[in-house]
């Protein structure tokens, strides 16, 4: 009996992304302001959840309709974006609240002096 508990428990955490509650997460951005990302000034987008950084992906490759895919991605808290100069400056921001079904996002981007 124990046995076939361990063996449910383990196949339960797998189909609902770990013990942790983890999953991938397909993720886009786009810019309030309609930009694109050169004419942004951004060469990256920083990702992280409750500031814990995840992922720095170039800018292109998830500026939608494009997308990027994160393995492991926490199903509670706050996902940031935060876009990059080429000198590490963050020029855009953008945050939302992760839910536990991870649906794919698309994050609006605002420049952070416009905040």
């Amino acid at each position: 009996m124990r046995r076939a508990l361990l063996l449910v428990t383990t196949v339960l955490a797998g189909a609902c992304g770990g013990a942790a509650g983890q999953g991938p997460l397909t993720l886009s951005w786009q810019f309030a302001d309609g930009r694109g990302c050169p004419e942004a000034g951004v060469v990256a987008v920083r990702v992280l959840v409750d500031d814990t950084k995840l992922d720095t992906p170039l800018c292109p490759a998830g500026l939608a309709p494009a997308s990027v895919t994160l393995p492991e991605v926490a199903r509670s808290g706050t996902l940031s974006l935060v876009g990059l100069s080429p000198q590490s400056s963050a020029l855009y921001r953008g945050d939302v609240a992760l839910d536990v079904t991870l649906a794919p996002r698309t994050v609006t981007l605002y420049a952070v002096t416009a905040r």
